[in-house]
């Protein structure tokens, strides 16, 4: 049983807080006239998970480095929980 590195774990943590942030709505102003707040900043979550992955470890599982490299990060969300239970 392999266990994660601590690369491993940050990046999914990023990507679980990216696939939050991507889905969360704007919000609007409040009534007593606060500021809309928006969306969060996707592009510095992008950035954080791609220095993330070019410090994954030489034997990093193949799959996942695949995901990473095609940008598909909910594949590579789910393939690191596999390993985080496994």
């Amino acid at each position: 049983m392999a266990s994660m590195t601590a690369i491993e774990r940050q990046l999914l943590a990023a990507l679980i807080e990216l696939e939050a942030a991507a889905h969360a709505p704007a919000r609007a102003p409040t009534e007593g006239g606060g500021e809309a707040t928006g969306k969060p900043d996707l592009r510095a979550m992008f950035e954080r998970i791609e220095r993330l992955e070019r410090q994954l470890p030489a034997g990093a599982h193949p799959e996942l480095r695949h995901y990473l490299g095609r940008k598909s990060y909910a594949k590579a969300r789910l393939a690191l929980a596999a390993l985080a239970d496994a």
